[in-house]
C-alpha cells in the first residue's frame, strides 16, 4: 500500500524494519552510515524512472524496532505520481523498500489540513462547459446586479416592456430618430398640424419655416436674433445686398440733426468731429490780430536797453556795451584789456603753454618705453623680498629651533605654490602619519626660492603631500630646504 506524501514538502519517514540476511529475524540497528553511503546508500525512483540519489543531506538515524528516521527534502518529493525509496545491502540485511504517492499541495490540505479541495467544472449534464457558461462567481454575479437592480448599467435590447413605472434621467442623444418606431414620429407630427398645438416654450431651430402667420409686436427682438444670423448676402433685392441700399433725404438729415454730445464711443466720427471743434475753439482766441502784428514793428532798441547801450547803424547792430568783460569791440580787431590778449601771451612766452607742451611731451615718451617698466619691476622685487622675509614670529621660532632643523628634499609631480610633495626628510622616506608636520616650517636653501620661509598647515601621511602658505614658485626636486 502506498502512502501520501504532499508535493514539494520536506518530510520525514520510518523506513524499515531491517532484519539480518541470514536469519531474517535479528534488527540490524548499525546501518545508518551505509544508508548515508553516497553510491550504495537510499536510492529513490519516480514513476518508474531510473533511480537516483536522495537530494537531502542528512544522516538517518535508528529509532527503534529496525526503523530508521529518513529526511525527504522538497526535490525529493516535487514529482508528482509514484515515489520508492529502497536500501539493500546483500551482505548484511534483507532488501527494504516503501512505496508514496506524491499528491498535490491543495489535495493534500483538503485531505489532511484545513484547505478545500479545488474542483473545476468540466461538463454539466454531459455536456462539456466553456468559457462563461459558470465562469461567473455568484456572489460575484450578486454584486455586479446590485440592490434592487442598481448595478444593472449595461443591458441590451429588451423587446417589450410591459409596465415601465419609473424612467431615469436620459443622457444627451440618447433618443434618436432611428431609436424611435414610425408611428411614434407620425403621432407627434400629427400633433403639430395646427398652429395652436405649439403654446409654450422655446424653439432652439427650425430648419424650414415656409409660413409664419400672425406674430405678435415684439415676438423677435434684436436679443433673440443672433450675431451673424443675418449678413450682407440675405439682402439681394436690389441684385447687390446692403450695399445698394441707399438713405431717403429724411434718413439724411436725421443724421446730420443728430446730437453729438450724446456719442461717445472711442475712434468714431462723432467724436473726431467733437475733437476738431473744441481745438478750432481753443485756438481762435490765442491768434494775433493786424494791429498785434503791426505794433511789433515800433519797438525801439532803447526799450530792449538802457539808452546809449546799442549802437546801430542803417537798422544794423555795430556796437555792443558790455560791463566788466570786453570794454569795446569793433570788427575783428583785438582791442587792449581783452582776454585773448593774454591767453596768447601764455601760449607764445618761454614759460607758457609752449614750453610746458614741451615737457609733457618729453614725460609722455618716457612714461611709455621706461617708466611703466621700471615701476613693474620694482614692484615685483618688492613682492619678492615680501614672501622672502619671514614674519616676527617664524624668527624666534627657527632661533629656537634652528640646531634641529631637519634636511628636506622634494618631488616635482604635485607640487604647486600652495603644495609641496616631501621626497626625503632627514635622509629617509617622509612620515607616514597625518600631520605629523603640521605647524612647522620650511626654510629653502637654494634655487629660486631660496631664503623663502612658509609654515605647514596640513599634512597626509600616504602621499607624504604638506599643504603650505603660498610661495612665489612651486617646489621641484631642485629646491632643497630646512624643516624646523
Amino acid at each position: 500500500m502506498s502512502l501520501w506524501l504532499k508535493q514539494s514538502t520536506s518530510v520525514t519517514i520510518q523506513l524499515g524494519p531491517f532484519l539480518d540476511k541470514t536469519d531474517g529475524v535479528t534488527l540490524e540497528v548499525g546501518l545508518a552510515a551505509a544508508l548515508d553511503n553516497a553510491t550504495t546508500g537510499i536510492r529513490l525512483t519516480k514513476n518508474g524512472a531510473t533511480q537516483v540519489d536522495r537530494n537531502d543531506a542528512t544522516v538517518p538515524a535508528y529509532t527503534a524496532m529496525g526503523l530508521y528516521t529518513v529526511v525527504l527534502d522538497a526535490t525529493d518529493t516535487g514529482t508528482l505520481g509514484t515515489l520508492r525509496i529502497i536500501f539493500e545491502e546483500a551482505a548484511t540485511c534483507l532488501p527494504v523498500w516503501q512505496d508514496f504517492m506524491i499528491v498535490p499541495a491543495n489535495v493534500w490540505d483538503s485531505l489532511f489540513g484545513a484547505d478545500a479541495l479545488d474542483v473545476n467544472t468540466i461538463q454539466v449534464g454531459g455536456t462539456t462547459q466553456t468559457a462563461n457558461d459558470n465562469g461567473l462567481d455568484i456572489n460575484t454575479l450578486i454584486t455586479q446586479v446590485g440592490t434592487a437592480g442598481a448595478g444593472l448599467t449595461n443591458i441590451g435590447t429588451i423587446a417589450t416592456v410591459t409596465n415601465l413605472t419609473n424612467l431615469p434621467a436620459i443622457t444627451a442623444n440618447w433618443l434618436t430618430a432611428a431609436g424611435t418606431a414610425a408611428d411614434f414620429t407620425t403621432e407627434i407630427q400629427a400633433g403639430l398640424a395646427t398652429p395652436t398645438n405649439i403654446t409654450a416654450g422655446t424653439i432652439t431651430t427650425a430648419t424650414n419655416v415656409t409660413t409664419v402667420n400672425g406674430l405678435a409686436a415684439n415676438v423677435i427682438t434684436a436679443a433673440s436674433i443672433a450675431a451673424g444670423a443675418i449678413t450682407d448676402s440675405e439682402f439681394t433685392a436690389t441684385g447687390s445686398g446692403l450695399s445698394a441700399l441707399a438713405l431717403s433725404a429724411a434718413g439724411v438729415d436725421a443724421i446730420l440733426d443728430e446730437t453729438l454730445t450724446s456719442h461717445v464711443t472711442a475712434d468714431s466720427f462723432a467724436v473726431a468731429l467733437k475733437d476738431v471743434l473744441v481745438d478750432t475753439a481753443d485756438i481762435q482766441p490765442n491768434y494775433a490780430t493786424s494791429a498785434s502784428i503791426a505794433a511789433l514793428n515800433d519797438i525801439a532798441a532803447t526799450d530792449i536797453v538802457s539808452s546809449g547801450a546799442i549802437t546801430t547803424l542803417a537798422g544794423a547792430v555795430v556796437n555792443v556795451d558790455l560791463v566788466d568783460t570786453l570794454t569795446t569791440y569793433t570788427g575783428n580787431t583785438l582791442q587792449t584789456g581783452d582776454v585773448t590778449t593774454a591767453i596768447n601771451d601764455l601760449a607764445n612766452g618761454t614759460d607758457g603753454l609752449t614750453a610746458l607742451k614741451a615737457v609733457l611731451d618729453t614725460v609722455a615718451t618716457d612714461t611709455t618705453t621706461d617708466i611703466p617698466a621700471l615701476i613693474a619691476t620694482l614692484q615685483a622685487d618688492t613682492d619678492d623680498i615680501q614672501t622672502r622675509i619671514p614674519t616676527t614670529a617664524e624668527l624666534a621660532y627657527m632661533v629656537e629651533n634652528a640646531a634641529t632643523g631637519l634636511p628636506v628634499t622634494f618631488t616635482t609631480a604635485g607640487g604647486s605654490t600652495t603644495v609641496a610633495v616631501l621626497n626625503l626628510v632627514d635622509g629617509g622616506a617622509g612620515s607616514a602619519t597625518n600631520d605629523q608636520y603640521n605647524g612647522r616650517l620650511l626654510v629653502f636653501t637654494d634655487g629660486t626660492l631660496k631664503g623663502v620661509v612658509t609654515d605647514i598647515t596640513d599634512y597626509v601621511g600616504s602621499t607624504t603631500t604638506a599643504t603650505i602658505t603660498a610661495i612665489p614658485f612651486a617646489p621641484t626636486s631642485s629646491h632643497n630646504a630646512r624643516l624646523i
